[in-house]
């Protein structure tokens, strides 16, 4: 019997070659990644106080980053022979456009995709997409030209290197030039981890991090993880209350109840100063004067998919160490404000010019106690476009869409509804979008704000500084057809006798900044008061209540305030405060957090300080926000008693918030712990009245 025998392959000389392979591609793209950085002014190689030790760790980190995913992709491809594969064709696709797309961001924000980036992009591309498509459609047509353009090197570059090595390098040597190659990579990666754990540099890790390479960025980001911070000396006590159902909450309170009309109106991005006169928005200006005014509310945070829940639920958003994608079956307790009223025989119903799916607020907000959701995808006419009519929305019109339908549209769907109810009391939550970047209004508009055209192609949070008086106008202008439209709905509710009636809420879902701090325009970015600081109008019903408050309240009170109005005892599950209940609201820090791939950061608020920790820079700022709304003066280092009380309450609200979320015990019996009010954290003497807090609190 014949046997024909077959080679064997030398499994150590493939490795040697993948090896020699992964080398040379580190070496080529950390060179590439180079050129593209030189072209930017955030280049960590002018970074001043970088040391020369800390500027080559940089580089080696590179290099290692793209040595390890070449190695496995080569590893796993070429040497299967499988390199033209579709299933490597998709990898390498994949790769190549995340790799594009984080230069593009890099270019604009000046940081590249970590993996909080990267899950940012999968939750919500398809939004994405269309937002891009809409807003400067040659920016998506540029990312996939680069990514065709990389793929091509890429192609060259492999096969250069084989025809170069079968030509020139021994099979003997093989194996000698991949020992050699070992210890100088290790010998190098030695010195350089030594650098990076030495080194007491915060900004060597932030630069690491985010100002590399996009392959580092994303490779740095898995392994510099966060971590639940420990015990700290901090005055904090909490209440702790157990679940019940609302059949039970229901009963109690039944005999209780008012059923007044309870509507509450988000507007996108509504930053606190616009009201301080009625030139913007008169119609919501005039709702001042018979509302309960809290000019000094804050947002739970800088970003709307956790900002608008947080109106509904007083809850705070922070629950996971990275951003929280609301999941499809929620797996902690929510009792959202229209649960509530549901349970009481109240018709329920949100009305949004947004899309509910972006970050997953759906999943969050379909409780099961709506009537009526309708927002961006529900309605039949197609996307609005920008005033730059780019005409992909009559392509994508049909397609689940990023972005927005008139909030005119929104205003009719809502009269529509209410118009067909039977005399029962009802709720709605709407949400106004047309104020959401870049500013957008329907051409039967008149815009009063000059000059608006748009010269040039700008991004969200990134346009030349010299166009923040446009962009301004274009906000104004934008805010001044929400109005319009909020203005047209109190007409109707007046007609239909349901003003009065009706418990009336106005506030902003966030702020909005015009770079008053370096790099920071838009929202979803550092929580300076721009992007945080929001109006908060109450219009009791009958207004028997009404009058200016100079004290600081947030997102979390609304739905416990709303309870009061209706002579209900708000609800045990939430974190947050009725105004109503007399009580020294300035007694309770307020907390806000952001997790964005542009910012991670936390803050807390008690009496007038501020505190602000970014998590990336291992930085603390402090505000005095009587003297200093603008936050420009960190007092951090000049009131360092002040600054360590401050920070050890943030603390420790931030391990009580994560180790509820992570503890499947506490999330069965109990709702999240409620902070109870500070008593002594400081005297009473080194406090400034709130009365001093100015009127205009941004120039």
């Amino acid at each position: 019997m014949n046997v024909n025998p077959t080679s064997t392959p030398n499994r150590w000389l493939e490795l040697a070659q993948v090896f020699l392979g992964a080398c040379v591609f580190g070496f080529l793209f950390s060179l590439i990644d180079l050129g593209l950085l030189s072209q930017a002014s955030d280049f960590y190689l002018r970074v001043p106080g970088l040391s020369v030790a800390g500027k080559f760790t940089c580089f080696i980190f590179d290099f290692g980053a793209t040595f390890f995913l070449a190695f496995l992709f080569i590893g796993f491809f070429l040497l299967r022979e499988k390199w033209l594969s579709l299933g490597a064709i998709v990898v390498l696709a994949q790769i190549l456009f995340l790799y594009v797309t984080s230069w593009i961001m890099f270019y604009g924000m000046g940081v590249f995709l970590d993996l909080e980036g990267v899950r940012f992009l999968f939750y919500n591309y398809r939004q994405i997409v269309l937002h891009i498509l809409q807003i400067n459609p040659i920016i998506f047509f540029i990312a996939l030209g680069a990514v065709f353009l990389t793929a091509l090197l890429f192609y060259g570059i492999v096969k250069i290197a084989h025809v170069l090595y079968r030509a020139f390098v021994p099979k003997r040597l093989t194996g000698i030039l991949s020992l050699l190659m070992v210890c100088c990579v290790v010998t190098v990666f030695l010195g350089a981890g030594r650098e990076l754990a030495s080194s007491r540099d915060e900004d060597l890790r932030r630069i690491m991090r985010f100002q590399v390479s996009p392959q580092l960025s994303i490779l740095f980001s898995f392994f510099d993880r966060r971590r639940i911070p420990v015990e700290a000396e901090s005055p904090l006590e909490w209440e702790w209350h157990e679940q019940v159902s609302l059949e039970d909450y229901q009963k109690r309170e039944d005999a209780r109840i008012k059923k007044h009309p309870v509507i509450i109106i988000v507007i996108e991005s509504l930053r606190s100063d616009v009201l301080k006169d009625g030139r913007v928005m008169p119609y919501v200006y005039a709702l001042t004067q018979e509302s309960v005014y809290f000019p000094h509310a804050f947002s739970t945070s800088s970003h709307s998919d956790y900002a608008d829940p947080s109106i509904l639920s007083s809850h705070y958003p922070l629950r996971s160490l990275e951003h929280h994608y609301y999941p499809r079956k929620i797996p902690y307790p929510r009792v959202l404000l229209y649960d509530i009223l549901k349970a009481f025989g109240y018709k329920t119903a949100i009305f949004s010019a947004q899309n509910e799916s972006w970050g997953n607020m759906r999943h969050y907000l379909e409780t099961g106690s709506l009537d009526v959701f309708f927002d961006a995808t529900s309605a039949v006419e197609s996307l609005y476009e920008p005033t730059q009519n780019t005409g992909f929305s009559e392509i994508f019109g049909g397609f689940e869409n990023a972005g927005k339908v008139d909030d005119r549209i929104v205003i009719r769907e809502a009269n529509h509804w209410i118009s067909s109810l039977k005399k029962e009391p009802f709720f709605i939550y709407f949400n106004f979008q047309r104020s959401h970047f870049p500013y957008t209004w329907p051409d039967s508009f008149h815009p009063t704000f000059e000059p608006f055209e748009l010269n040039t192609k700008v991004q969200f949070g990134d346009y030349p500084e010299e166009m923040i008086p446009v962009m301004k106008n274009r906000y104004w202008n934008a805010l001044s057809y929400i109005d319009q439209q909020i203005g047209g709905f109190f007409e109707f509710l007046k007609k239909r006798g349901l003003y009065d009636e009706a418990v009336l809420i106005v506030t902003g879902d966030t702020g909005q900044s015009f770079y008053e701090h370096e790099k920071d325009s838009c929202h979803g970015g550092p929580l300076y008061n721009t992007a945080v600081s929001i109006p908060l109008l109450i219009k009791t019903p009958n207004a028997i209540e009404k009058g200016r408050r100079d004290v600081f309240v947030q997102h979390t009170d609304v739905a416990p305030s709303v309870s009061r109005l209706l002579n209900l005892t708000p609800h045990p599950s939430f974190q947050g405060e009725s105004v109503f209940d007399h009580q020294d609201l300035s007694r309770r820090p307020i907390f806000i957090v952001a997790q964005t791939n542009r910012a991670e950061q936390d803050a807390v608020i008690w009496k007038n300080f501020k505190l602000i920790y970014d998590h990336r820079s291992g930085q603390h700022a402090l505000y005095d926000l009587t003297l200093d709304f603008e936050e420009k003066n960190n007092l951090f280092h000049t009131e360092p008693e002040r600054a360590e009380r401050l920070k050890n309450v943030l603390l420790e609200w931030r391990k009580m918030q994560l180790s509820y979320y992570q503890d499947a015990y506490k999330r069965k019996i109990y709702y999240p712990p409620k902070v109870k009010p500070l008593e002594n954290l400081e005297s009473e003497e080194t406090l400034s009245p709130y009365a001093t807090m100015p009127a205009d609190r941004f120039s």
